[in-house]
């Protein structure tokens, strides 16, 4: 077993926990991000797919329902 295995075991395991507290839009805003810096930044369809991802996300159209009252 290599010497730093358990502090790369517990920053896995850190990040693996911080990823599972971000709600579903900040998950998705991610994955456009991702792609943006994948494909190309220039691409003006990803730009506005995000552009919408972050203005749901700010309203908060992504996450769990709301009780009705």
């Amino acid at each position: 077993m290599n010497e730093f295995q358990p502090l790369i075991d517990q920053l896995y395991r850190e990040r693996v926990l911080r990823a599972r507290r971000r709600t579903p839009g900040e998950r998705l805003g991610d994955a456009l991000e991702l792609s943006v810096a994948f494909f190309s930044k220039d691409d003006p369809e990803l730009r506005r797919r995000l552009r919408i991802v972050r203005a749901l996300d700010e309203h908060g159209c992504y996450g769990p329902p709301q009780p009705r009252l």
